[in-house]
């Protein structure tokens, strides 16, 4: 697995749907998808990026190629619906990342040569990502020896061949993305001549006047009239800044949680109790559906105390409970016990090697300096002192010393330790304490608890406390109360309905179909039959859904807001382009005015004072400062300040915030550029930057090429 976390560090690699995951995804084709509407040609389309349409068998195909990935490296692997999970997810991002930049890539010229590729592989200077492989290790180091037997290997064995190729195709996909991001890195540090002159002349030029600001925002909004007409003539002009390249949605809900009463809680308790009276009045406890045989090595790995400390001692055919834990009440019966022809034990030791450094910062070095140091931490034991405080101290052994020495219970006879150790863990009694001696140095060692040759069966019976009838019936009057109040012909009913029964509607602006979650609803199954309403039909503004009931709560949806991809309209984007053209409209109330009161450098004071507008003086500004005095950032006016021809008044520059008029221009003196400005060090460390480019250009290739996520369209997503 190693290889597998390595690789994906490299930012592209992706784990193996097996092939009976892959037949369930198949199949599910086959039956249709929730009533989707989608042609026959789109369904198994599960994204759209660039114009491109991913298929679901793309998804598949890097799946198969990378079941090999996993059996390569752990032949016991076994798939659970937490890899499963896990596995779709890393294969989505694999296709999605190989599809962002392979085509990029391709277009900038940039390629492996055979040179190239064969260099990956040298001794001297191998591939970060080949290196690291432990195919092509030997002893945890890379030996290009191994690349020749995996090449000889290739030859005969076609599966092998497969893996291989798979392996080399991503190694060349990654050293392609290092480079490209290299490539831009570099652009970003090294500056043209024609760019060094720029900034030299623009940190040098500098002006010399005045200007007459007034605030836009001192413009009142009862002085602005926004009209429909000049709503579409800002978007008219801003089109393609405004244009949706992704259907959204803006809704407006309300969720009637499902929550379990108190007395569901007493009814599953209940519940919970007569079980475990049923099973208790037993003669013989009954073994069916009992836990196989465990034993106390076992329950180091089991999280429920009552097990590991009330059911372990119990006489056979004791009930344990019922017992609460987050929301489910467990009963527990010992039915069964014996003995082991093995014991199990819980061991300590302190390991002293042979040579090195112990934890308090003492030095070892020979084997009778450490004999000596084990001896004398057997002596401080033996006078009282504590094993799990020395341990810590003096034992090597970072796996165990943390934990006073110990690993827990263990079976010395499925354990692979070496003799000396398994002999002491075998045949010493509780409490025991003695040195054995290794090839890992001498341990001091003590028999904490055992043998013990105990095994035991148990059954458990869980009951979740759930909602009952009567919980749910209340919620689903609640919710067709709501549902009744709200006139879809009338929005503000939603509101109204909301203020009635006391509830807080929930907004969310712009939601995607590649978003996995509303506040408060994060369960897949329930987002996707919202999303299904929400995407697969046309929606119009101020429809209000039927309510959604879930297992766990009922919502009601209203759509605020419908934008389909395509030129926006007014409506759909009212809310964003109103405050612009408000901002606008008051921006050339505020020009007219200055342009009135100002003709020459001699209305300046009287103008200011009547227009209660302030005078900044731009003596010696430069134009590579940022802010103007008195202002902050205004990048309009400081252009348009350094372009005022001098002697002239200039006419009223709109700004982002404010409104200037630039009087008394005077220029500075010539910038004469100096050689030496382009011989200029870079001192900075490019490699560096390259992890940081490639997170950058993903990101902007991501964004261009808009990616549409259809995954919850599919049984098979998560989340």
């Amino acid at each position: 697995m190693a290889v597998i976390q390595k690789l994906r560090n490299s930012g592209w690699v992706a784990v193996a749907i097996v092939v009976a995951l892959v037949l369930f995804i198949v199949g599910d084709w086959l039956t249709g998808r929730n009533g989707s509407n989608t042609t026959d040609e789109d369904r198994d389309v599960i994204a759209e990026f660039g114009g491109e349409k991913l298929r679901e068998s793309e998804l598949i195909d890097i799946s198969n190629q990378l079941v090999g990935v996993y059996r390569s490296q752990n032949p016991e692997f076994q798939l659970d619906e937490k890899t499963s999970n896990q596995i779709i997810s890393e294969s989505w991002r694999d296709l999605i990342e190989t599809t962002i930049w392979d085509k990029e890539i391709e277009k900038s010229g940039i390629y492996l040569s055979d040179f190239d590729k064969a260099a990956m592989y040298s001794p001297e200077h191998p591939n970060e990502i080949v290196s690291n492989m432990p195919l092509f290790q030997t002893n945890g180091k890379y030996d290009v020896n191994k690349v020749e037997e995996a090449r000889q290997n290739a030859k005969v064995n076609k599966d092998y061949k497969a893996l291989l190729g798979f392996f080399i195709e991503k190694f060349n996909g990654s050293e392609l993305r290092n480079r490209y991001s290299l490539y831009f890195a570099k652009s970003q540090v090294f500056t043209t001549k024609v760019e060094e002159k720029y900034n030299f002349v623009k940190a040098q030029k500098s002006i010399t006047g005045k200007m007459v600001v007034t605030k836009i925002a001192d413009v009142a909004d009862k002085d602005v009239t926004i009209t429909d007409d000049d709503l579409q003539a800002y978007l008219d002009e801003h089109q393609s800044k405004y244009k949706i390249k992704q259907n959204k949605r803006s809704v407006k809900y309300v969720i009637f949680p499902i929550t379990a009463s108190t007395q569901d809680t007493l009814d599953t308790r209940d519940q919970a109790v007569r079980f475990a009276e049923s099973i208790g009045r037993q003669a013989t406890p009954d073994t069916t559906g009992a836990i196989g045989f465990v034993r106390r090595s076992d329950l180091e790995k089991v999280e429920d105390a009552i097990v590991k400390d009330s059911l372990w001692g119990a006489t056979v055919g004791d009930v344990i409970g019922p017992v609460y834990d987050k929301g489910i009440y467990s009963v527990y019966q010992k039915v069964f016990e014996a003995e082991d022809t093995t014991p199990v034990v819980k061991v300590a030791h302190i390991l002293i090697p042979f040579n090195g450094s112990l934890p308090n910062g003492e030095s070892i070095t020979d084997t009778a300096m450490a004999n000596a140091k084990a001896n004398e931490v057997m002596g401080m034991i033996m006078k009282g002192q504590s094993f799990e405080d020395l341990a810590p101290k003096y034992s090597t052994d970072q796996g165990s010393s943390a934990n006073g020495g110990s690993y827990g219970w263990i079976n010395p006879a499925t354990e692979n330790y070496v003799p000396e150790y398994k002999e002491f863990c075998m045949t010493a009694k509780s409490g025991q304490v003695g040195i054995v001696k290794t090839q890992f140095g001498f341990h001091v060692m003590k028999m904490v608890e055992g043998p013990d040759y105990n095994k035991m069966k148990f059954v458990m019976q869980s009951y979740e406390v759930l909602p009952g009838s009567e919980t749910i019936e209340i919620v689903s009057t609640a919710s067709r109360k709501f549902k009744n109040q709200v006139n879809p012909e009338k929005p503000e009913t939603f509101d109204d309905a909301s203020t009635k029964m006391s509830l807080v509607p929930r907004v969310e602006t712009d939601f995607t179909e590649d978003q996995t979650y509303l506040g408060g609803i994060k369960e897949i199954s329930s987002m996707q039959s919202i999303k299904f309403w929400l995407f697969n039909a046309e929606r119009t503004m101020n429809e209000v859904s039927e309510i959604f009931a879930f297992p766990n709560m009922h919502v009601v949806v209203k759509v605020e807001n419908v934008k389909n991809e395509g030129d926006a309209t007014i409506e759909m984007v009212r809310s964003d382009i109103e405050p612009i053209v408000r901002k606008l409209k008051k921006g050339k109330i505020a020009a007219e005015k200055l342009a009135a009161a100002i003709k020459s450098e001699a209305d300046v004071e009287a103008a200011a004072k009547e227009l209660k507008a302030d005078i900044v003086n731009l003596d010696g500004f430069r134009a590579n400062q940022a802010m103007v005095p008195q202002l902050g950032r205004e990048p309009k006016l400081i252009g348009a300040a350094f372009g005022v021809t001098p002697g002239i008044v200039s006419k009223p520059i709109i700004g982002d915030n404010s409104v200037g008029i630039v009087v008394g221009m005077k220029k500075g003196e010539t910038i004469e550029v100096p050689a030496s400005i382009y011989n200029t060090p870079v001192e900075t460390n490019v490699e560096a930057e390259v992890n940081m480019m490639f997170n950058r250009i993903q990101g902007a290739i991501r964004g261009a090429g808009n990616l549409k996520d259809y995954r919850y369209k599919f049984p098979w997503f998560k989340g």
